[in-house]
């Protein structure tokens, strides 16, 4: 990966704060080789503008839990194909991770994220196809048959429960277990699919699937 080519990343810009957006567009327009083709706050606005502007990278700050976020990105991929999408969160929550793979993100960053970050998100996911948080990618191993056969019923309903954003207590608060025997589930599913936290035991999960996000 180049870090330094000189072909230009053109890239599209979303969020409906304008303050954030003002900010954000004042970060990527110092990254070298990146051109702001344009930014919007309006949502209906969005997919004629990747139409009119062709970004190769567009990067929406959107809240994953909403069913018009999941529509919306359809009607832009029907926009273009050929569009990668990073998407910020409010933070690496493993749910946000997990749902922006399965909306088809390329990319996920937390919105405190710096120029630093931001400029290594656009890079990676112009150059090699994805993006997202290097700790949870770099604890999560690779896929294996082996591993997801391992796994109980029970094991499988309390690790979709890991996907959604509920704390261990409440988890437990859900299924009439203690805090206790949650943690045993966490414990006994990190060792068998060889995680080392709860966002590499979803990404894990994600990989081999265990868990496809449909009903999320």
């Amino acid at each position: 990966m180049n870090l330094h080519s000189d072909k230009i990343i053109c890239i599209g810009l979303f969020s409906e704060n304008e303050f954030f957006l003002a900010g954000l567009e004042s970060i990527v327009s110092e990254i070298e080789n990146c051109k702001v083709v344009f930014a919007t706050g309006n949502e209906n606005a969005l997919s004629s503008a990747i139409v009119t502007s062709t970004p190769n990278i567009c990067i929406l700050d959107l809240n994953l839990h909403l069913e018009k976020t999941k529509n919306l990105f359809a009607s832009l991929k029907e926009s273009n194909n050929n569009l990668k999408i990073i998407v910020l969160s409010k933070a690496d929550h493993p749910y946000n991770i997990f749902r922006a793979f399965h909306l088809g993100a390329q990319g996920h960053l937390s919105k405190s994220a710096d120029s630093k970050i931001i400029h290594r998100a656009i890079v990676s996911v112009f150059y090699t196809g994805s993006f997202y948080n290097e700790n949870v990618l770099s604890e999560a191993p690779e896929a294996s048959k082996k591993e997801k056969q391992i796994i109980t019923d029970q094991e499988l309903a309390m690790l979709n429960l890991f996907c959604t954003e509920m704390s261990l207590k409440e988890i437990a608060r859900e299924t009439n277990l203690s805090v206790a025997i949650v943690e045993g589930y966490k414990q006994i599913l990190s060792e068998k699919l060889k995680a080392n936290s709860r966002e590499s035991l979803i990404v894990t999960a994600y990989k081999i699937g265990l868990i496809s996000g449909a009903d999320l």
